[in-house]
């Protein structure tokens, strides 16, 4: 064992201050081991061949005391500070046969690998929830939620509503970047079809040092592995707008359909080796809602769906191999996805329409290895080769009027992205006594290689209607391009150390730490410690408590993206200079103005895109408290408060703009002789949150429901929202986007007579804030964002609101200015329904004894199953509109353009929608 002198010792020779603080960490809960009074049983779970099964649910019995735990991502499980005696063990996972071992004699701490069977019933459903009952894992958390087997039904098949649909129920992440998402243990990534997921994580163990960003919001997605026994399914599904009701923003709305095939296949090669591979197509064929001023009479609304068409191709096969103490995992991941009519929809007409083809390519490699009886070892890697290509309709100069319409060509051009992501990271697990401990470390890189001819069409802005029609634009904008290839790579590295240690049978303590850092900002090393206690007062550990009180604090950083670093060498003056031209005396809608025009006109400003000297990663700071209580053996309720306060928030800022004063709304200085537009790292936000969740769970029906109430305030919107006053971002502090006051929902599933199984998920919302400007440049940034002031009623340029008597022209009055994000959009509501009917096929299974198993109700026990489901999405027809035109010149002022985002927009264009899927399973 260690001893502290040993530790000091090094930390003097080295003098390296990461890694003594690392030995220090390695050596506190390797000290503690000798307090452990009790014993402890691990090890992993696995199937026929070997391959590792996560989230498989493990139950030990003695009398009235029952302990629970689920095994990790590498199949590991550990069942902490149990007392001797003589116990039986359950394990339960999804697909496989439940295991059950009696007599178990438990005197010291020992290992216990266990071995799974295929399920004898290919329809045999287990309810993917936690464990039942409170616990004092980190990992157990009521908050988290884990959803598997028939809980995946409530979820769509359709992978744009599933995406949506995940990020709702992963609650309200706090700050503007919203909840990560990790695919098979790695960051970013494509969602894989639903038929290959093995389960879904949401919310687990929010203030561990393994995760770079904010906890709570956090959604973990494992894939299906390889079986022993040869198994597939092959689905259709089918939609069309003849059974669905119409968008309402449209009168007349074109017939439009989608559908899809697909399926997964698995089997054994060998005794050491399974395979596992999945493959889906859709195609929709989709309509993109215009509503907008008419600029051939600006007396018209133009209110028509527009075809946008497209399609994805997805394959993915894997390959499990079992090789001694190795699990390796190898898959190749390929989409493919086609789609036209992109850009247009709300205020863009349909000129601005682009075609758009991507092609991804993501394989992994992954070695599990359980190295010893204390001490297991997972190394990941993953190479992602995306490419993309965009050609729009039109080459026109684009046309805007603020607020009213978007016409002409799109301003976005042809480009050309190829980007290839490498990931390594390298996860251990080592258990000492009542210690859980997690270290490891990962390196990513982008090398982003992109070819753009943005801009070169030019760009028109006009204030208002008045000014389109009299041809007098208030800004020109284009760029002159001399190379249109840039190149960035981007690279960031973590290391972390973790402990779970169960202090006492009812008191858990996390602690641990993060260190990150990235090239190409000024800000290279980050420090994220982490800390969590979990309380059960009261109880003795020998049953699972009914109360449990959870403590938990960290700082975690989002790391700043590549694509904006990309931005500033593309647009550096160098390799493109784009410039821009205050009220031009010129206007040609059909042909974009010569290079050497704009180079020569004396009134041309140059505008360039820069990183600040001393840009920081953004930080995010939370705390947490919570309690959870059960209700009887079938309630549980969890009431947690958060608070986060960001700094270094990122906002894009023109530090070149003349001052404005606030206080009488002039401007003083010379004009500008360029424009820089730098990414600034200087934002602040502060939020509360107050979250209320309900599970209850029968033997027939379950329903989780969550109730969050929000407060946030913010000086900054995201990495591209400018502050209407550049010397003084402080200014437009106050409602953020993310701060939506009220959220709402629910997620149940029934098992109901005649084998039929009922889904369904509701979300609800109050409005989103968004903020009301004027339309035009009197702050003099170039950005156009305004604000009004508050004026006399019945004055000159003073209009009468829903937000009071504003004053669209304030200059010199000395009038307070509204606030920021004055007004908040309608109240959003809409439920999604699923019915799944299987019906068994063919001879019914026999058992081990040759015996015919009795037909359990709700399941088929046959050798192949035809399931039949219908789904419907906004079953109320509810119209969920995004927030109002706040543009107060626009004559769309105070009037929805689009459908809210989120789940309230559906994948199809129609309101309510009607999906039909028939699946065959052998």
């Amino acid at each position: 064992m260690l001893k502290a002198r040993d530790v000091s010792k090094a930390c003097r020779r080295i003098r390296a201050v990461t890694l003594c603080l690392v030995l220090t960490l390695l050596w506190m809960p390797l000290t503690l081991t000798a307090q452990a009074h009790e014993v402890s049983l691990h090890g992993q779970v696995v199937d026929p061949t070997g391959a590792l099964i996560p989230g498989a649910t493990l139950t030990l019995t003695r009398g009235t005391s029952v302990f629970t735990t689920a095994s990790s991502t590498n199949g590991q499980y550990r069942f902490h500070d149990v007392p001797p005696g003589t116990y039986q063990l359950t394990a339960d996972a999804t697909g496989f046969a439940q295991l059950i071992i009696t007599d178990l004699k438990l005197a010291a701490s020992r290992q216990l690998n266990l071995s799974l069977k295929i399920a004898t019933d290919q329809q045999q459903l287990t309810v993917g929830a936690q464990a039942e009952g409170l616990s004092v894992s980190s990992e157990e958390n009521a908050t988290s939620t884990v959803i598997k087997g028939k809980d995946l039904d409530a979820l769509s098949d359709d992978p744009d509503v599933l995406q949506s649909e995940l990020g709702a129920l992963a609650g309200p992440s706090a700050g503007p970047d919203g909840g990560q998402v990790y695919i098979d243990g790695f960051t970013d990534g494509k969602l894989p079809p639903k038929s290959s997921i093995q389960e879904i994580r949401i919310n687990q163990n929010p203030f561990s040092a393994e995760y770079d960003r904010i906890g709570y919001g956090r959604v973990e997605i494992i894939t299906k592995p390889g079986a022993s026994k040869f198994a597939g399914r092959v689905g259709f599904g089918y939609l069309n707008s003849a059974l669905d009701t119409s968008n309402s923003l449209v009168s007349v709305q074109p017939s439009y359909q989608y559908y899809s095939l697909g399926g997964n296949v698995t089997g054994p090669l060998g005794k050491k080796a399974s395979f596992f591979f999945a493959g889906q197509y859709w195609e929709r064929q989709n309509q993109s809602i215009v509503s907008a001023v008419n600029p051939a009479n600006t007396t018209e609304k133009i209110s028509e769906a527009f075809p946008a068409p497209y399609s994805t191709f997805h394959a993915a096969p894997r390959l499990d191999i079992q090789l001694g103490k190795h699990t390796l995992a190898f898959q190749d991941i390929i989409f493919r996805t086609i789609r036209t009519g992109k850009g247009v929809g709300e205020l863009a007409l349909p000129e601005q329409a682009s075609t758009g083809y991507d092609l991804a390519n993501i394989f992994m490699v992954r070695d599990s290895m359980l190295i010893n009886s204390h001490l297991a070892n997972e190394l990941a890697f993953r190479w992602w080769r995306d490419s993309s290509h965009r050609t729009p309709a039109f080459y026109t100069p684009s046309i805007t009027v603020l607020g009213a319409f978007t016409t002409g060509g799109s301003y976005q051009g042809q480009a050309t992205d190829l980007t290839h992501n490498l990931q390594l990271q390298d996860n251990a697990t080592l258990t000492a006594g009542r210690h859980t401990m997690r270290f490891g470390g990962l390196m990513r890189a982008y090398n982003d290689e992109y070819t753009s001819h943005a801009s070169i069409n030019g760009s028109y802005q006009f204030q208002s209607i008045t000014d389109y029609l009299a041809g007098k634009p208030s800004l020109y904008s284009a760029a002159v391009i001399r190379n249109p290839v840039a190149h960035v790579l981007s690279t960031d590295a973590a290391l972390f150390f973790q402990d779970e240690w169960r202090w006492k049978p009812n008191l858990n303590i996390g602690y641990g730490l993060r260190v990150e850092g990235q090239n190409r900002i000024h800000d290279h090393i980050d420090w994220a410690p982490r800390f969590s206690l979990t309380w059960a007062p009261g109880n003795s550990g020998k049953s699972a408590p009914k109360t449990v009180v959870h403590l938990g604090a960290g700082i975690f950083y989002t790391r700043f993206q590549y694509s904006y670093q990309l931005q500033t060498i593309l647009n550096n003056g160098v390799l493109q200079r784009t410039y821009t031209v205050q009220n031009p005396d010129f206007y040609d809608p059909v042909t974009p103005i010569p290079a050497s025009v704009l180079e020569s006109a004396g009134s041309s400003t140059l505008t360039v895109n820069t990183l600040a000297p001393h840009f920081h990663a953004a930080q995010n700071v939370q705390t947490a408290v919570g309690v959870d209580q059960t209700i009887g053996k079938l309630t549980t309720l969890t009431l947690s408060y958060l608070y986060t306060q960001g700094t270094h928030q990122y906002f894009t800022n023109n530090v070149t703009a003349p001052v404005f004063d606030p206080a009488t709304y002039t401007v003083s200085g010379p004009a500008p002789t360029s424009y820089n537009y730098q990414y600034q790292s200087g934002g602040i936000f502060k939020e509360h949150q107050l979250i209320f969740t309900t599970r209850e769970r029968f033997r027939k029906l379950s329903l989780q429901t969550t109730y969050t109430f929000s407060h946030a305030n913010s000086d900054t919107q995201g990495v591209t929202s400018f502050p209407s006053v550049a010397q003084n971002p402080r200014f437009d502090y106050g409602r953020s986007l993310f701060g939506i006051t009220h959220k709402f929902q629910a997620i149940g599933t029934w098992s109901a007579p005649y084998g039929i199984a009922f889904s369904s998920m509701l979300f609800a919302q109050s409005g989103t804030p968004y903020n009301v400007t004027l339309g035009n440049d009197l702050t003099q940034n170039n950005q156009f964002n305004a604000r009004p002031t508050y004026g006399t009623c019945g004055a000159a340029d003073v209009v009468n609101t829903a937000f009071g008597c504003l004053d669209t022209n304030p200059v010199g009055k000395g009038e307070r200015i509204v606030p920021f994000n004055l007004g908040t959009g309608p109240a959003n509501m809409v439920m999604d329904i699923y019915a799944v009917k299987s019906i068994g096929i063919g001879p019914r299974r026999e058992s081990a004894s040759g015996a015919k198993p009795a037909v359990a109700p709700g399941h088929a026990p046959r050798s192949y199953a035809l399931s039949v489901q219908v789904g419907a999405t906004n079953i109320f027809n509810i119209v969920n509109r995004a927030a109002p035109n706040g543009i107060l010149s626009s004559p769309l002022f105070g009037q929805s353009q689009a459908l809210a985002a989120g789940p309230y927009t559906l994948s199809s264009p129609g309101n309510r929608t009607v999906y039909l899927q028939t699946t065959f399973v052998f």
